[in-house]
């Protein structure tokens, strides 16, 4: 008899994949963890252990639905093609391209200045939030161009970034005030 421990099915012969695992689903699914970062990344983004998503990669344990949903949608690959390799009403899909190769060091300028801006503003962000704004913010850079400029450049236009953005927070937080010294 099988049965249920947390997110892992016990009950089989130890080494046996689950029904239903082939090959090919571990290949989408360790495509899917590489795309996000690797597998403690990817493990922390979709919430489960990385000995859980390991097995799941490998067929030892049963993913859960939302599980594969949220590894797909953080990975940019519909959940039709992770279980089946397959789109609707297509054939079977090749893996997209990986995602390009990060400058490294312009996303770290990138974080440690909105970290900075939101410190000496003194606004709590997570590392969740500081990361996605020196993602936006690395995005913006790279559609301008500016990774094939030179450092003191770069440092000039992330300022200007940061400015904005300064500026943005501070025009919110100025109506929210507004708005509260009316409501009373």
């Amino acid at each position: 008899m099988k049965k249920k421990i947390g997110k892992v099915e016990v009950g089989r012969k130890h080494g046996t994949p689950v029904p239903g695992y082939t090959p090919e689903l571990g290949t989408r699914i360790a495509h899917a963890i590489e795309r996000i970062g690797g597998l403690k990344i990817a493990a922390g983004i979709i919430n489960v252990s990385e000995d859980s998503l390991a097995q799941w990669r490998d067929g030892k344990a049963r993913p859960s639905f939302f599980g594969l949903s949220q590894l797909a949608k953080e990975a940019s690959v519909s959940l039709d093609w992770l279980a089946d390799g397959q789109e609707a009403g297509t054939t079977a899909l090749q893996p997209s391209e990986p995602v390009a190769q990060i400058d490294q060091r312009l996303m770290g300028r990138c974080s440690d200045a909105f970290g900075k801006l939101y410190k000496e503003l003194g606004i709590a962000l997570s590392l969740a939030d500081l990361g996605a704004l020196a993602a936006e913010a690395y995005n913006d850079l790279v559609a301008a161009e500016v990774t094939d400029m030179d450092i003191p450049t770069q440092l000039v236009v992330i300022r200007s970034l940061v400015e904005r953005h300064r500026r943005e927070l501070l025009a919110e937080a100025d109506a929210n005030a507004k708005g509260k010294r009316s409501a009373s």
